[in-house]
């Protein structure tokens, strides 16, 4: 290119490539009739990757099925990570022919009731890493049924009993007892019960038990399971 004798800046960028930051060299001199060669101007990127993953924060199954993405159009994606409670998981990325994308399914099975920190990160070949703030996401795949004699309340008399059924559903490892809870004002009453094999537990309140309750006073039966991350 021919310019005029003087003082110029030269200024290198890329016109497709945001990541890359652009190179400028200052005070240039050219004389008339002379030719500059200037050295190689390299392009640096600077850009951190895309990263992007589901946001959730409970799951009620202990499966869950998700894919992490990844992006970087300057150097290109060299590494995706994950962990989850600080164990690394081993990723299998689908990637484009240049690796300026990544997709990373991860199923996972097995998880146990409680909160889980998922951690998840991505690299550049240039060395910009991306690390995607902790994920906290509760498991919650035990759940359990109540009822007193069938139903949702019932009424006790002189004499009477109440029969207290629940289930425990979905626990891992299956749940081994129950602990139940009442106070009728004499302060509070707990007993605990085996669980069987499919989950249900039972217990039978007999009226000398709750022979202090005041007469048409509602009062209210908890049961707990509360073992391995459940409650």
């Amino acid at each position: 290119m021919k310019v005029d004798a003087g003082a110029y800046t030269a200024t290198a960028s890329s016109d497709s490539a945001k990541e890359y930051k652009s190179v400028t060299l200052k005070d240039l001199f050219i004389e008339s009739g002379n030719t500059i060669m200037n050295d190689e101007m390299l392009l640096k990127d600077t850009v951190a990757p895309v990263l992007l993953v589901k946001n959730i924060d409970t799951l009620t199954s202990r499966e869950y099925n998700f894919a992490i993405y990844a992006r970087d159009l300057g150097s290109f994606l060299d590494t995706v990570t994950a962990a989850i409670d600080g164990k690394a998981q081993a990723l299998n990325c689908s990637k484009d022919d240049d690796n300026a994308v990544f997709n990373c399914p991860l199923a996972l099975s097995g998880l146990m009731d409680g909160e889980h920190q998922f951690s998840y990160s991505a690299k550049d070949k240039a060395g910009n890493t991306t690390t995607l703030p902790t994920q906290t996401i509760a498991v919650k795949a035990t759940s359990m049924t109540l009822n007193v004699n069938g139903a949702q309340n019932a009424r006790i008399g002189t004499g009477g009993k109440l029969d207290f059924t629940a289930k425990v559903i979905g626990a891992f490892p299956a749940a081994d007892s129950v602990i139940w809870t009442w106070d009728v004002g004499n302060g509070a009453t707990t007993k605990k019960t085996k669980v069987l094999d499919d989950g249900t537990t039972t217990y039978r309140l007999d009226y000398s038990e709750v022979s202090s309750a005041k007469p048409g006073e509602d009062y209210i039966m908890t049961a707990e399971y509360k073992s391995n991350g459940a409650n």
